[in-house]
């Protein structure tokens, strides 16, 4: 059991990184197939429950120029840690995140916070159950 659980969270790791990825690089709809059909979106901001409104949080993202194709930005994915349970269909992760800003010659660093999952392990691979977005400022 204890490879199992060693491979699924590898598994879960390489999907946290290859969301980051299209976060700057695919479109809201090859995003939003990463979160399950029931998925939940939530942020000091808004709250969104549902792959369709999940999508349209992040087509909403696309238009304000926050992130994808032509942004200028990059997301970073650091520190980040995972537990799967023992039947090896579920996991929590927790990472910080850093948004770089790559309009000049010098990257700057805009915003950064931390990200809290839940995953399940669907027919199609990992999808996101839950994700919590924070953001590190005076307070934290």
């Amino acid at each position: 059991m204890g490879q199992e659980i060693d491979a699924a969270e590898l598994e879960v790791r390489n999907f946290l990184n290859h969301m980051t990825v299209l976060v700057d690089e695919a479109s809201p709809e090859a995003l939003a197939e990463l979160y399950c059909e029931d998925g939940v979106w939530e942020s000091e901001v808004t709250t969104v429950s549902g792959r369709a409104a999940i999508l349209e949080l992040l087509r909403g993202n696309r238009k304000s120029g926050h992130a994808g194709p032509g942004s200028r930005t990059r997301h970073m994915l650091s520190n980040v840690t995972v537990s799967v349970e023992h039947d090896g269909q579920a996991a929590t992760a927790h990472a910080y995140w850093t948004l770089m800003h790559t309009a000049s010659s010098e990257p700057k660093v805009t915003r950064a916070g931390d990200y809290s999952f839940r995953l399940r392990k669907e027919p199609t691979g990992w999808r996101v159950a839950y994700r919590r977005v924070g953001f590190f400022g005076a307070d934290r």
